[in-house]
């Protein structure tokens, strides 16, 4: 593992505690985020992994507040960035912070960037709105961060459309328009996922490279532990909408203490080793959100299941290590410095 943790120092930059977001289907509040609670420093770079349809990207949505007020609501909880609750902000507060101070990177940009509008328009929009520069200046502004995501021939890439550009490349703009305005926290949402793998070592390498010179912190939402295990400081691990384990990355492959936590890592090839193995995998499916368990979401998959499972979800156990896990096992043995029933 060619991990390379950054320090971080200070107050938390971002706090999310308790969020809930419920989808309305019909008559029924659907709960696709269930109790999130989790920290982000600055600087730092932070893992976001589980299962599809997990919660990730409602997770990220629900903290910019860019779901759609129907069906979609946030029904509990607080995200705080440097204090301040973004779920109390009015809607010129968030226009404010968007972009400025959090940047998002969607899962796919083709869908993403605006068709009808030049590459060059689009990052010299946000550029302009949120610093007040010239045209002179955010072109210029634009060019200097073609330039640093590796875009060959900067000046002719903003004359062109989304279109008329590769993948890896729309890509690359839309981690130059993250960055444009140098914001505090970056929310990456599968950013790599369309991309191949020589293209995905490089845009991830450009990230890491890009934090460490601005000191923006990342969120970095994907399903390839591979990638967190190179890029990332800490690690978020959800099922079902809940954050079942929070770990610094290197204490989450090597001690995983949620079973589902195990699960995943035990399904990873490896190298070592000269004989031919069939992956393990965890047995059954994640539940649907509509017909939600009672007691612990992964109960029917757990090869640990306990009665106490079946019937009351289990409260987050904090230990000295950082770490943070939802699991009965750690209630009834007694470890974990403190937990709570939210």
């Amino acid at each position: 593992m060619n991990h390379q943790a950054v320090a971080a120092q200070g107050p938390p930059l971002l706090e999310v505690a308790n969020l809930a977001t419920h989808f309305r289907v019909g008559t029924r509040a659907v709960p696709a985020v269930r109790n999130v609670t989790f920290e982000i420093r600055r600087g730092e770079m932070v893992g976001l992994v589980g299962e599809s349809g997990c919660g990730k990207s409602v997770t990220a949505l629900s903290i910019l507040r860019l779901l759609p007020d129907a069906p979609a609501c946030v029904v509990e909880g607080s995200v705080r960035l440097d204090g301040a609750d973004i779920l109390q902000m009015t809607r010129q507060e968030l226009l404010d912070i968007r972009g400025r101070r959090i940047a998002m990177v969607f899962q796919d940009p083709f869908s993403s960037l605006n068709p009808t509008m030049t590459l060059g328009a689009q990052i010299m929009e946000a550029i302009r709105i949120h610093t007040g520069a010239s045209h002179r200046e955010a072109r210029q502004r634009a060019i200097s961060l073609l330039r640093s995501v590796r875009i060959p021939d900067p000046e002719q890439c903003l004359r062109r459309y989304p279109h008329e550009v590769s993948g890896g490349q729309r890509q690359r703009v839309m981690i130059a328009m993250a960055f444009a305005c140098q914001p505090d926290l970056i929310l990456a949402d599968e950013p790599t996922t369309a991309l191949d793998v020589t293209v995905q070592a490089q845009v991830l390498a450009l990230m890491t490279e890009l934090r460490r010179e601005t000191g923006t912190a990342i969120l970095l939402i994907t399903h390839d532990l591979g990638v967190v295990a190179e890029t990332c400081d800490r690690v978020l691990v959800m099922y079902a909408g809940s954050v079942v384990e929070e770990a610094p990355v290197d204490e989450l492959f090597r001690n995983p203490r949620h079973p589902y936590t195990r699960g995943l890592l035990a399904s990873l090839p490896s190298l070592r080793g000269s004989r031919i193995r069939r992956l393990p995998s965890i047995p059954g499916q994640p539940p649907i959100l509509t017909d939600q368990p009672s007691g612990c979401a992964f109960a029917e998959r757990c090869s640990e299941v306990m009665p106490e499972c079946r019937h009351a979800e289990p409260g987050r156990a904090v230990f000295a290590d950082g770490t943070a896990v939802r699991c009965h096992l750690y209630r009834r043995e007694g470890q974990g410095s403190s937990s709570d029933t939210g």
